[in-house]
């Protein structure tokens, strides 16, 4: 866009997490130094992640804890030859509900603390930290104030192999779906709305031309092992707002011709 000047431009690519993967696209610009540090960051963190993962998965399959395993550090690998250009976030993990608590003695023994005193309140997932990982145990995938049905989810999980240990994951269908809820579930958090003209872009979820692109590339990765038939189905059972409907638009604006019709 000519309204934005090469300081602009980078200073919207660092606040979406887009620095690493769009290096390349910008070289004459000093975004490579800060690119290269940030790879270099998440290299360390995606190593040390990946090892607390692991005794994780062992340690809650010792406790007879089938956890489910989803968003940042599987995303990685499926949509990134390197996946050090994908900024390091959470580990995500859900457990059934009778499972709870001896998930949160599991993460305790394994020095996990809590990120807030309030945390254990929140009806969405626990917050936890160990020096530089965050950990989220889930009570629900979204948050209940989205009066998401999750149902599907657990009708779409398939097994997950880390470091040659077993979690679940969910499968094609419902990593994308879950995609596109999530996106929406911050769209709702962030308290503001599209401009209908789409003329004013002052509009942004956290990172949301971060998570627009992860869609756009996951269904140009994934497209034809996605079930659309169903994705369409439990969209029109669900009880979205039109930040929904302007959500989808915004992100066919940025990715032309991705996306099917939804």
């Amino acid at each position: 866009d000519n309204n934005f000047n090469d300081e602009d431009k980078f200073s919207l690519i660092k606040a979406n997490g887009l620095s690493a993967i769009m290096e390349n696209y910008y070289s004459e610009y000093p975004l490579s130094e800060f690119a290269k540090n940030m790879k270099s960051n998440n290299r360390v963190i995606h190593i040390v992640k990946q090892g607390q993962m692991v005794k994780l998965i062992k340690d809650f399959n010792h406790n007879d804890i089938s956890v489910l395993y989803f968003k940042g550090e599987v995303l990685q690998s499926l949509l990134f030859e390197n996946v050090d250009v994908r900024p390091a976030g959470d580990i995500d993990i859900y457990v059934v509900p009778d499972k709870f608590n001896t998930a949160m003695s599991v993460l305790k023994e394994n020095g996990f603390v809590f990120r807030n005193s309030n945390t254990i309140n929140n009806n969405h997932h626990v917050q936890y930290v160990k020096g530089h990982i965050k950990l989220e145990l889930h009570k629900n995938l979204f948050h209940p104030f989205t009066k998401i049905n999750e149902t599907i989810f657990f009708d779409h999980l398939i097994p997950y192999q880390c470091k040659g240990y077993s979690c679940l994951t969910f499968d094609k269908t419902a990593t994308i779906l879950h995609l596109f809820y999530h996106l929406y579930m911050d769209t709702l958090l962030s308290k503001r709305s599209f401009d209908s003209n789409m003329k004013n872009n002052a509009y942004m979820a956290k990172r949301f031309l971060f998570r627009a692109y992860e869609i756009a590339k996951y269904v140009f990765i994934f497209k034809d092992q996605i079930e659309w038939n169903q994705i369409n189905s439990d969209i029109m059972s669900q009880k979205l707002r039109t930040y929904f409907k302007n959500m989808i638009i915004m992100i066919d604006y940025i990715f032309p011709e991705i996306l099917p019709e939804l």
